[in-house]
């Protein structure tokens, strides 16, 4: 199986809040007591992307 690893874009917002989403349900792991919306989660995508790669992974 061929992996591609690439920046998160706009257009990953779903799939990202999908994993994270029961993180912030389920879990201790995440500060946030709510799961955002897509819409946030674009916008916030598109602020960090401003200055920095958007990480996913911690």
């Amino acid at each position: 199986m061929k992996h591609i690893i690439r920046l998160a874009t706009e257009s990953d917002s779903e799939a990202i809040l999908n994993i994270y989403a029961p993180y912030v349900r389920d879990t201790a792991f995440s500060f946030e007591y709510e799961v955002p919306t897509v819409a946030e989660f674009s916008r916030r995508i598109k602020e960090i992307s401003k200055q920095y790669p958007y990480d996913t992974s911690h």
